[in-house]
C-alpha cells in the first residue's frame, strides 16, 4: 500500500512538472470562444486571390448593459430583437455588425468574406455547404488543404460560478496559416472571356488555354451562379450548377481538323480533289448534304476545312485505315476523361470502335464529327492546341501548385506531351484554319487586333424541340497565326451555326487579350517571382 501511494505520488508530480496539469487547471477557470476558422485561399497563375474581396466586422461581446447600449446603436431593430436573448446569458458571444468599434467587452475583428456579389470562375472555384465544407469545385477538390487554414479563439477568465471575471480576454489566440491553392487561371483573361461571351451565349462554355503547355487560363460556364446565393439556383430550369465546360457534346465540323490531320499524315492531301455538288450520296442509301446544300466544285483539303465540305472528308476518309483513324483520334483526348483536379473531371465523351466505323456509313458520319461521337469543350481545347505545338498533344492542367501552412509550394507536374502527328501536318492544319478565318466559315471570328486560326461547327444532336431541330454550334481557333499563344474554345447550346454567334465571342476575346497583352511586361516584372517570394509576401501582407 505505501509503494502503491508513494507512486501515484510521483506520477501526480510529473504531469505537473510537464505543464499539462496547470494547462488543465487554466482551462478549467477560463471559457474559450471561437471567433472563426478561416480558409485558405485560391489563387489565379499571377498571385490574385479568386476568392474574397470584401470584409465583414465579427464582435466578440461580453453581455451586460453597456454593451447592449452600445450594439444597439449599431443595428437596426430587427437585428435587435434577434441578439437581444444572446444578452441575457452570462457567457460572451460572437454577432457580426456593420462596423468596427472600440469598448470594453467589446472585441472586433474585420475578417474577409470568402464570397463577393460578383464572382468570376464560380464552376472552377465553387462553392461551400451549409457545414462549411467545400462541396463543389477546387473548394471540394481540396478540402483537406483549404480548411486547415487556422482560427480566432479568445479565452476569458471565470470564476468557480462560471462567471466571467473580466470584460477583456486573458489571451487571443490567431492561428492563421497562408495555405491555398494556386491555379493556371488568369482573372484577367477569365473575366474578359465571361464579360464578352455573357453577350452572346445563354447556355455553352468558353476554355481559354496557353500555347505549349494548355495551362487552362480561364473556363467558364454559361449561366454561371453566386457562390453565396445557391439556394436560388436549385430549381432553375436552365442548370446554372452545370459546369458545361466538361460536359459531352456532339462535336460536329471540328472533327473534320483531325480527318485531315489523318489524311495528311497518309500523305492524301498531296494530290485528293472532290468536285463538291453540295449533296454526296451513294447505294448503301448515304445522302449528306453540305450545309445549306451550297455545291463548293473542285476542292482541295484546305478548301474542304476552310468552307468545311461534308462530301469531301467523307470521300477521303475512305482512303484511311480505320485502326489508324481511331488511334489518332484517342491519341488526341477523344475517347477519354481529363482529370483536372479530385473530382473536377471532364467527361470522356463517346469515341466508336474501329469495328463501329468499319459500317461505311458510320464511319460517313464520323468522319465529318457527326453520328455518335461526342466530346467536351476541354478535349477540344487540346486538339487546338496540339496543331498550335507542332502535332505534340498536352492535356490541358488547370492546377499549378499548393502552399502550405508554412508558404512551402508544391508545385503540380503535368502528363508528359505526346507527338501525335507530324510537324509538317500541324503547320497545314493552321494555314487551313487561317483561311477559314479570312476567306471561309469562320470569318466573323477575324480579330482586328491579330491574326488567327480557327474552325467552325454545327453539329446535329437528333433532337427535336419545338418543332426545332436542336444543334450545338462550336468554335475553336486560336492566335496570332505566325507564333500562337493562345487557343480559344466557344460552345453554345442549341444555336444556329458556329460562326454566327461563337465567332463574335472569338473575336472579341482575341482582340482584347491582344490589348492585354501590350501591357504584359509590366505584369511580369511585377509577378515574376510571385511562386519563389510567396512566402516573404504573405508574412508582409498578415504585418
Amino acid at each position: 500500500m505505501m509503494l502503491f501511494f508513494i507512486g501515484y505520488i510521483v506520477k501526480i508530480h510529473k504531469i505537473s512538472i510537464e505543464g499539462n496539469f496547470q494547462e488543465t487547471v487554466a482551462n478549467q477557470n477560463s471559457y474559450k470562444l471561437n471567433v472563426t476558422h478561416t480558409r485558405g485561399k485560391i489563387y489565379d497563375c499571377r498571385g490574385v486571390s479568386l476568392v474574397g474581396g470584401k470584409s465583414k466586422f465579427l464582435a466578440a461581446i461580453v453581455p451586460c448593459a453597456k454593451t447592449f447600449e452600445v450594439i444597439s446603436s449599431l443595428v437596426d431593430k430587427n437585428s435587435i430583437e434577434s441578439i437581444g436573448a444572446k444578452f441575457k446569458s452570462v457567457l460572451p458571444f460572437i454577432i457580426e455588425i456593420p462596423k468596427k468599434v472600440e469598448y470594453e467587452g467589446i472585441n472586433v475583428f474585420e475578417i474577409p468574406e470568402r464570397y463577393s456579389d460578383t464572382a468570376y470562375a464560380s464552376h472552377i472555384i465553387g462553392y461551400l455547404s451549409s457545414e462549411n465544407r467545400g462541396a463543389y469545385g477546387i473548394e471540394r477538390a481540396f478540402e483537406d488543404h483549404l480548411s486547415r487554414n487556422g482560427e480566432i479563439e479568445l479565452r476569458y477568465g471565470m470564476n468557480a460560478k462560471g462567471e466571467i471575471l473580466c470584460k477583456d480576454p486573458i489571451n487571443i489566440k490567431s492561428d492563421l496559416k497562408n495555405s491555398g491553392v494556386v491555379l493556371q487561371i488568369d482573372k484577367r483573361i477569365q473575366i474578359i472571356s465571361e464579360d464578352i461571351a455573357n453577350k452572346y451565349i445563354s447556355k455553352g462554355a468558353v476554355i481559354v488555354t496557353e500555347v505549349p503547355n494548355c495551362e487552362i487560363r480561364a473556363c467558364a460556364s454559361f449561366p454561371s451562379f453566386l457562390p453565396n446565393g445557391i439556394k436560388h439556383c436549385l430549381n432553375d430550369e436552365s442548370s446554372p450548377l452545370l459546369n458545361r465546360a466538361l460536359c459531352q457534346y456532339n462535336v460536329g465540323s471540328i472533327f473534320k481538323l483531325v480527318t485531315a490531320a489523318a489524311a495528311c499524315e497518309c500523305d492524301l492531301d498531296e494530290y485528293f480533289t472532290y468536285n463538291c455538288q453540295g449533296l454526296f450520296s451513294e447505294e448503301n442509301n448515304v445522302s449528306i448534304h453540305c450545309f445549306s446544300g451550297i455545291p463548293h466544285g473542285r476542292i482541295d483539303v484546305g478548301d474542304a476545312i476552310s468552307l468545311s465540305c461534308n462530301g469531301f472528308f467523307v470521300k477521303i476518309s475512305k482512303k484511311i485505315d480505320p485502326k489508324f483513324f481511331i488511334k489518332i483520334s484517342s491519341e488526341l483526348g477523344f475517347g477519354k476523361p481529363i482529370e483536372l483536379a479530385p473530382y473536377i473531371i471532364a467527361s470522356e465523351g463517346n469515341l466508336p470502335s474501329k469495328e463501329e466505323i468499319e459500317d461505311s456509313k458510320k464511319m460517313a458520319m464520323f468522319s465529318f464529327g457527326q453520328g455518335s461521337l461526342m466530346a467536351s469543350p476541354v478535349q477540344i481545347s487540346g486538339i487546338i492546341n496540339a496543331i498550335c505545338c507542332g502535332g505534340t498533344y498536352s492535356k490541358p492542367v488547370l492546377v499549378k501548385a499548393l502552399i502550405g501552412e508554412d508558404a512551402q509550394i508544391t508545385n503540380f507536374s503535368a502528363d508528359p506531351p505526346k507527338q501525335v502527328f507530324k510537324q509538317k501536318t500541324a503547320e497545314k492544319l493552321k494555314k487551313y484554319m487561317k483561311r477559314a478565318v479570312t476567306h471561309g466559315t469562320a470569318k466573323r471570328g477575324k480579330p482586328d487586333l491579330t491574326t488567327a486560326g480557327a474552325k467552325t461547327s454545327t453539329a446535329e444532336t437528333g433532337i427535336i424541340k419545338n418543332e426545332q431541330r436542336v444543334n450545338q454550334s462550336w468554335f475553336a481557333g486560336f492566335f496570332p497565326f505566325e507564333k500562337p499563344k493562345y487557343c480559344v474554345v466557344v460552345l453554345s447550346e442549341d444555336d444556329d451555326g458556329g460562326g454566327k454567334n461563337c465567332g463574335p465571342v472569338f473575336k472579341e476575346i482575341a482582340d482584347e487579350i491582344n490589348k492585354m497583352e501590350n501591357l504584359e511586361p509590366v505584369f511580369k516584372r511585377a509577378n515574376s517571382k510571385f511562386l519563389k517570394n510567396f512566402s516573404s509576401v504573405m508574412i508582409k501582407k498578415a504585418q
